[in-house]
């Protein structure tokens, strides 16, 4: 769902790699808790390398690693060594917090939707009293 003239609330923007991106009301930048979510998106079904999370969620290589280190920390994504190459996977807590994200980013789309339908009838019925 994208909005013409509105700034709207949308769950998924898709860029050319295939990869979802979170974008929330159409803002220039991204916060913490977005960085993070694209991140686990990135690497939810399948472990990756960090060029191709990079180029997943958008985000620089000095950003990137100061993301995953603190995922990792926190025990949101699991490190490990495969033939050579380090790899980043999703854990059960990562994915947790995931849902936790998707269901805080509905309830603000379905906020964000009454609050568009509430100021459409205003702004056809300028004496109407709001509810």
């Amino acid at each position: 769902m994208i909005c013409e003239k509105e700034p709207c609330l949308y769950y998924f923007s898709f860029r050319k790699n295939g990869v979802a991106g979170l974008n929330v009301l159409n803002k220039k930048y991204r916060s913490g808790f977005e960085i993070m979510a694209l991140i686990l998106e990135a690497v939810k079904d399948n472990a990756k390398a960090q060029y191709s999370i990079m180029k997943n969620v958008g985000i620089n290589y000095k950003l990137l690693e100061k993301y995953l280190e603190s995922l990792v920390e926190m025990d949101f994504v699991e490190k490990s060594v495969e033939e050579g190459r380090v790899l980043y996977r999703d854990s059960a807590k990562g994915l947790a917090f995931l849902r936790q994200y998707y269901v805080l980013l509905g309830m603000l789309l379905n906020a964000s939707s009454r609050n568009r339908q509430n100021s459409t009838v205003r702004k056809a019925h300028p004496y109407a009293i709001a509810r």
